[in-house]
């Protein structure tokens, strides 16, 4: 990743859990709305939310859990106030 991103998502699997932790960590003071969208099988769930923190803070936005099996795909899209909004994804096969 060429620049570190204010809202960012880190993802863990263990056997058939997956876990995906949304985490906020701003350089500089954030005012954002965030939409996490998790795709597994023919199951999708979305977290919605707003974040306003300062800079330096670390916090834990959401965390979110599924048993899966087979294939996955996550993908956090964030609009910070006053700039570009943003997407990250992440899949199954990525992390081969």
């Amino acid at each position: 990743m060429a620049q570190e991103l204010p809202v960012r998502f880190e993802v863990e699997t263990r056997d058939a859990l997956l876990t995906i932790r949304l985490i906020a960590e701003p350089k500089c003071d954030l005012a954002a709305e965030f939409a996490l969208e998790l795709t597994a099988g023919s199951n999708r769930s979305v977290h919605k939310g707003e974040v306003e923190t300062t800079a330096g803070a670390k916090i834990l936005l959401s965390t979110v859990s599924a048993v899966i099996d087979g294939s996955w795909r996550a993908r956090l899209t964030v609009w910070p106030s006053g700039q570009p909004p943003y997407e990250e994804v992440v899949h199954s096969d990525s992390l081969l």
